[in-house]
C-alpha cells in the first residue's frame, strides 16, 4: 500500500501509533504498525498495560522489521506484575503493579532483538 501526498504526489510514510491502553486478559503478541494504525495488537510509542491477573506477557514483534532506536514506555497501572517477551520467546523486562519501564532496539541483526531498558 502507497500513500501519497495529495500536493507533491511524493510518497508519505504512515504514522506512528503514538498511544494504546490495552486491557490483559490473556498472552499476546504484539505486531508492528508498519503500514496502518489499524493491527489489532499495534505497538504504540506509548502504551498503558493492566492485566487482569497476575503472570501475562506481552511478546514484542520481530525486531529485525524495525530500526534501531524503535521504543516503548509501558505503564501497569494495576495491582499485577506482567511482563513481555523479545519475538524468539527471551525475557526481556518485569513490568511491576505500578511502574513504568521504557525500552528502546539496540540492535535489530536478529528476530529478538537487542533492546535497553529503563526504569521510569
Amino acid at each position: 500500500m502507497a500513500f501519497v501526498d495529495v500536493f507533491t504526489g511524493d510518497s508519505v510514510s504512515p504514522s506512528e501509533l503514538s498511544y494504546r491502553a490495552v486491557a490483559l486478559i490473556a498472552n499476546a503478541t504484539l505486531e508492528w504498525p508498519t503500514l496502518e494504525a489499524s493491527v489489532a495488537n499495534a505497538v504504540a510509542r506509548i502504551m498503558d498495560v493492566t492485566p487482569t491477573a497476575g503472570g501475562f506477557t506481552l511478546t514484542m514483534p520481530d525486531a529485525r522489521q524495525v530500526s534501531v532506536g524503535a521504543s516503548v514506555l509501558f505503564f501497569n497501572p494495576s495491582a499485577f506484575t506482567f511482563s513481555v517477551l523479545e519475538s524468539d520467546g527471551s525475557a526481556l523486562v518485569t513490568i511491576p503493579a505500578g511502574q513504568y519501564r521504557y525500552i528502546y532496539l539496540t540492535d535489530n541483526t536478529t528476530q529478538g532483538g537487542s533492546w535497553g531498558v529503563n526504569a521510569f
